[in-house]
């Protein structure tokens, strides 16, 4: 699952209820298909509200990041580390601004909702800075 469909899902769960939870709010992301994939695979979405939704789509967000930290690690060479380090602190600055939107799940109300949402973009920026330090730091290889 791409970073933005996940990070974009958990903006995205914050609509109201329908029939099929998972596929209204999916379709509201980025990709679909991924975000419908992703959802109905984790076996934490049968029968979770919005929020449940939200706080799955937060952690499948925070292993994907934390898997992406550890392969930046990975490639790191003596060519490559400067933007290799730099890759790691985005990420890690995503993995924090994701913990800090957890709590503010269970409150979603419109102060926390606008907290929650700009906590989520920051994240996506901060993936996408990474990931375009991590495409570098390959070409550098």
């Amino acid at each position: 699952m791409s970073y933005s469909t996940i990070i974009f899902l958990s903006l995205a769960l914050l609509s109201q209820c329908h029939a099929d939870l998972i596929a209204d709010l999916c379709t509201k992301s980025n990709n679909p298909s991924i975000c419908n994939q992703a959802l109905r695979s984790d076996p934490r979405s049968k029968g979770a509200d919005a929020r449940g939704l939200a706080r799955i789509a937060l952690d499948n967000s925070l292993s994907a990041t934390q898997t992406s930290i550890n392969v930046a690690k990975s490639v790191s060479s003596p060519s490559n580390k400067d933007k290799i380090d730099t890759c790691i602190e985005n990420f890690d600055d995503a993995v924090g601004n994701l913990q800090e939107a957890k709590p503010l799940i269970p409150k979603l109300d419109r102060p926390n909702i606008s907290t929650l949402q700009t906590k989520g973009s920051t994240a996506l920026t901060d993936v996408r800075l990474a990931a375009r330090n991590l495409e570098q730091a390959n070409q550098l290889n």
